[in-house]
Order: structure tokens, then C-alpha cells, then sequence
């Protein structure tokens, strides 16, 4: 197909209008400037963990799963008995109402491609095709107030862009319009992408063409008489401009995945016997057109959540009438340099940040305390540029020859704790490794905490529960200062702490300390609650498993209550708010 058409079909125009999200709950409004585009700010005044909105997508694809942790392809939830496909058996549903909505909806024209495993090989090109099949089952809308019928896909793809902004997010608009009107950057985007997207529209317009019987459904789905190769134009142009739109736009949907374990003390954190550890993992990628008005920000002030499909947008942090809602597109002010974080937003959205993350000179160079070396002399951060490293305080010149020494020392004498044959042989050279690294390394520096977590391991294994508590506590301390108090961080190392305080209370029943044990475990447990739910969502397995504990740690206390127990100081470990 000719490159000139596709892309006038495929231009995004924006509209100067204000407008007003579509969507669960809202506390927010979309607007638009000619320096930030469209954006959105707060309705009303904030607080954090407050729901601003929720939206479902417009259509999502879920990745190619595993058995032991399949998802519903139609409406992402997972831990599911999954129900296959009648035909292909491998897209997989959380039940019979699932699976026929699917079919109706978008599965009857891509199972063929699913049998011959088309999809895994084109990535984000399968959500542009979910984009035209969902579109296409609901029905392409009339142009409203047009001078005339579009008898061209051209002459429709131009009525569809000239819609209000403020009509769009109007209850009543059909939701193609929110989809179809998000940008696509493809006047910034260089030939060689814009030609591979086009050609792999043109190839997924014949597979539909071709392979299933979608065209013969299609002329009763546009509102406008359009010939045969008006409407495989239509289509083509449909899945091109999706797929621009899904590159700025699209959402990775997250959910936590909990495994446990039988197989006793093999050097993890656990309770009672049973390992504990949990992950991230993307269930599906997903585009949530009302979400996407929100601009960027290295420091974002939102947390995405996901229940299902579902995308759930809270506040980290108060906000003010009239602020703006940011979210971070991927690069985090606390993960990586400005530098790096300006180029891959430059290379995958088109445009450099200017957020106040980057244009702040003191916080430019934040994260690279989190590689820094310890001044040998006042103990500050030092980064090594590659030529040399001066302490910025004192002055003193970095020695790296001899500091690399000392970390090599450090690594062959945790070599040697593995290798240990008696506890505490481990538990001392595991020990004397981290003393060199703290000689050498900056107190926040990754690896640091990263060996201190090492040793905590360690020392839980054999039992020595209170030392790897108070390393674990300066772990939280320092992931606190990296990333924040309410933290994803800090919240799975919470989780971890609160289970080596278990462990301890468990084991030792008869201790002095028991009872301030308990207590200082229920604050934890409640802390590592409120973190959990504000970061995923209170329907999290996870979040399950500590409200659990802190009802065995409350049952626990009851039980060891005194007359003289209930003193103010011992009720202030109860008064955990976010």
C-alpha cells in the first residue's frame, strides 16, 4: 500500500479544546497546553493512597504464559483452572463465559494465527490487531454532524480526527474515539520503523483477509459504504495507526506471584518451614485511553495498580487542587541517571524530559550514590568517573586499585562462608566479607545491601534471628532513602523482615523480650500490610498471608497480656497510619 496514504490515514491531530475524563471514580481533569499537550490534573485535594481513577482497556493481549501460572486472555485474571480454546486449546480462560465473550469478540478471527503462532513473533502488533477486532465487533461510529457520507477510508479517517476533545470523553461518545485519538508520534518516527509497521499491517490485513472470514462481517460493521479495497485500506490504516499509538501508549499490566516452597532452611527467608518469595510478572500489555492523557515524570506521583484488567491509579503522595498527575513511563529518578533516563524516553516516545527529576542539578546525580565508593577519609560518597574519583567533601582522592582489592578480599571470603562445614564458620566469614565491603562502599551502595541481605539469609538459617533482623532494618532504612517510605522497595522488604520477626517469636516462646518482640512485629506486619495494598491492591494473595500473620502476632499478644502490659508506650506501636 502506498506509505503517503497509510500516513495521512494515520495522522493523529490533537484539538485544543479542554476535556473531561471517562472513567470509574474521577477526581481528575484533562486539559491541554501547547508546551504539555493534553494532561490531567486533580479535581479536589489528595491523600495519598486515594483511588483517582479506574479504567478498563480498550483491549488488552495477554503473554504467552506458563502452566503453572496461566491468565484469562479475555479478562487477565490469573491463578485461574484455565479453560482452553475449543479449536486452537492454547488461549486459555477463566471459564466458559470468558471464552465465548472472546470468541465472539476477537478469537474467532485470530485463532487460526494462534495455531500457527503468528502472535509471539509480531509483539505489539497483536494489541493493534486486538485494537481493529474489538473495534470491529462493537461497530465503527457514525461521524457526527458530517457535511457528508466518507465514501473513502481516507475521507473517514479524517471525520474520526475532527471530533471535539471535549466530546470525546463525553459518557455517551462511543470509546473508539478516546482509542482512535491518542497520539502515534509518527511524524517523529525515523522511515525504517514507520516502513516495518506498515508492512507488518499490510501482512496482518491479508491474514484476516486470507486466513478468516472477518471481511465478510466488516461491510455491516462500517457505518459508510465503502468498496473491498477501500475497506482493506481501512483496516490496514486501522492496525498502523494502533500500533504508533501502542509504542507512547501502551500499559504493561502487572500482578504479584507468590512461590512457596516445602523444602525446609536452604538459606531463604521463610515461616515456618515454608519458603517465601515473590516476583513481579507482566500478565498482559494493554492500552487505557483515558490513562494515557497522563504526562510524565521521573518522580511520578501516582502508583498503578491492577486488578484484573483493570487499571487502578492511586496517589504516592498529597496533591493539591489543581495539580498535575504524573506518571513515569519506565526511567525512575531513583533507578537510573538522568542521562539515560532522557535517552530512552527520547527513543521511544520522541520527546526529552524536562520533569523536575532532570532539570533539578541537585538531584541529577541522586542515583549514583547507590554506586558509590566510601571516601576513605570522611566516609562520603565518592563516584568513580572512570579516570578518577575525588571525595567531593574532603577533597581526598579515591585509591580504586586498593579498593578493589579489599571488595576481591570481601567476594573470596563469602566464597569461602558458602563452602563452610559449621555454622559458625559461615555465619564469621560471611560476616568479615561484609566489614570490607562497608570499608569500601558507600553506605547506600547497592551491592552493600545486597551483601547485608546475604549474611541476614545467613543468619536466619541458623537461627540467629535478632542479627538478621537489625541487618535487614538497615536495609529498609537505606531502600527508604533510594526509593521512598512507601515504596514498593521498602514494602517487600518489609514482607521479609516480617517474617524473620516471626521466625523469632516462634522459636522463642520463653524469651524476656517476647512480648516487645510481638509487639514490634505487629507494627511491622501492619506497616508491610498498608505498603502492600497501596502499591498492588488489598485482592493480592500476598496481602492475604500478612493480614493472616498479623492475626496470629494480635492473637499472640492477647495471650501474653499482663496487668501492666497496656502501657502508652506499648499502644503507640498501634497507631500505624499512611
Amino acid at each position: 500500500m502506498d506509505k503517503k496514504i497509510l500516513h495521512s490515514l494515520a495522522k493523529c491531530s490533537l484539538h485544543k479544546a479542554f476535556l473531561f475524563c471517562h472513567c470509574n471514580n474521577p477526581h481528575n481533569t484533562c486539559r491541554r497546553s501547547d508546551s504539555s499537550g493534553r494532561y490531567v490534573v486533580t479535581r479536589q485535594s489528595t491523600k495519598r493512597g486515594d483511588v483517582l481513577f479506574s479504567e478498563e482497556p480498550y483491549a488488552c493481549v495477554t503473554l504467552p504464559y506458563h502452566m503453572d501460572a496461566p491468565v484469562c486472555d479475555a479478562c487477565c485474571r490469573s491463578d485461574i483452572n484455565p479453560v482452553p480454546c475449543t479449536v486452537c486449546s492454547r488461549s486459555v480462560y477463566c471459564g466458559v463465559k470468558c471464552r465465548s465473550h472472546a470468541w465472539n469478540n476477537f478469537h474467532k478471527w485470530e485463532c487460526v494465527g494462534v495455531q500457527c503462532d503468528l502472535f509471539p513473533t509480531i509483539g505489539i502488533a497483536h494489541l493493534a490487531l486486538r485494537v481493529l477486532l474489538v473495534s470491529a465487533s462493537a461497530g465503527f461510529p457514525p461521524v457526527p454532524k458530517a457535511e457528508s457520507d466518507p465514501s473513502t477510508a481516507f475521507d473517514l479517517f479524517n471525520s474520526y480526527s475532527r471530533l471535539d476533545n471535549i466530546a470525546i470523553y463525553k459518557i455517551t461518545t462511543p470509546s473508539f474515539y478516546r482509542m482512535f485519538n491518542l497520539i502515534t508520534n509518527f511524524d517523529k518516527m525515523n522511515n525504517s520503523d514507520y516502513i516495518q509497521y506498515a508492512l507488518t499491517a499490510t501482512m496482518l490485513t491479508i491474514y484476516l483477509e486470507d486466513f478468516t472470514s472477518f471481511f465478510d462481517l466488516l461491510p455491516a460493521k462500517v457505518p459508510y459504504t465503502l468498496n473491498s479495497e477501500q475497506l482493506r485500506l481501512f483496516v490496514a490504516a486501522v492496525i498502523l495507526r494502533s500500533l504508533g499509538q501502542l509504542v507512547c501508549n501502551g500499559h504493561a499490566t502487572l500482578s504479584l506471584t507468590t512461590i512457596e516452597e516445602n523444602d525446609g532452611r536452604n538459606g531463604k527467608l521463610y515461616f515456618l518451614g515454608t519458603t517465601i518469595s515473590e516476583k513481579e510478572v507482566r500478565k498482559a500489555t494493554a492500552i487505557y485511553p483515558s490513562a494515557a492523557m497522563m504526562n510524565h515524570s521521573c518522580d511520578p506521583n501516582i502508583i498503578n495498580t491492577f486488578y484484573n484488567s483493570r487499571l487502578i491509579i492511586r496517589c504516592s503522595r498529597e496533591l493539591p487542587t489543581g495539580a498535575e498527575v504524573f506518571n513515569c513511563y519506565g526511567p525512575h529518578r531513583a533507578r537510573e541517571p538522568t542521562a539515560h533516563r532522557r535517552m530512552q524516553l527520547r527513543a521511544q516516545y520522541m520527546f526529552t524530559c524536562n520533569c523536575t527529576a532532570c532539570c533539578n542539578t541537585d538531584k541529577r546525580d541522586f542515583v549514583s550514590l547507590f554506586t558509590a565508593y566510601a571516601c576513605q577519609s570522611c566516609k562520603g560518597p565518592v563516584v568513580w568517573s572512570g579516570q578518577k574519583g575525588r571525595c567531593p567533601q574532603c577533597k581526598t582522592d579515591l585509591q580504586l586499585d586498593k579498593a578493589l582489592a579489599t571488595i576481591d578480599r570481601a567476594d573470596e571470603l563469602m566464597v569461602q562462608a558458602e563452602r563452610a562445614s559449621s555454622a559458625e564458620e559461615r555465619c564469621e566469614k560471611a560476616h568479615a566479607s561484609l566489614r570490607l565491603k562497608q570499608q569500601v562502599w558507600h553506605r547506600h551502595h547497592t551491592s552493600l545491601r545486597a551483601c547485608a541481605d546475604r549474611l541476614a539469609r545467613i543468619y536466619a538459617d541458623v537461627g540467629e534471628f535478632g542479627k538478621s533482623v537489625e541487618l535487614i532494618k538497615q536495609n529498609v532504612q537505606s531502600l527508604e532513602y533510594q526509593f521512598g517510605s512507601f515504596s514498593v522497595e521498602v514494602a517487600h522488604e518489609l514482607r521479609k523482615l516480617s517474617d524473620v520477626m516471626l521466625e523469632r517469636i516462634i522459636n522463642s516462646p520463653q524469651n524476656p523480650d517476647y512480648r516487645d518482640w510481638c509487639l514490634e512485629a505487629h507494627k511491622i506486619i501492619k506497616k508491610a500490610v498498608q505498603l502492600m495494598e497501596l502499591n498492588y491492591g488489598s485482592w493480592e494473595p500476598l496481602v492475604k498471608r500478612l493480614r493472616d500473620q498479623e492475626g496470629l502476632v494480635a492473637s499472640l499478644l492477647a495471650d501474653s497480656r499482663t496487668p501492666h502490659s497496656d502501657s502508652v508506650h506499648h499502644n503507640l506501636h498501634y497507631n500505624l497510619k499512611i
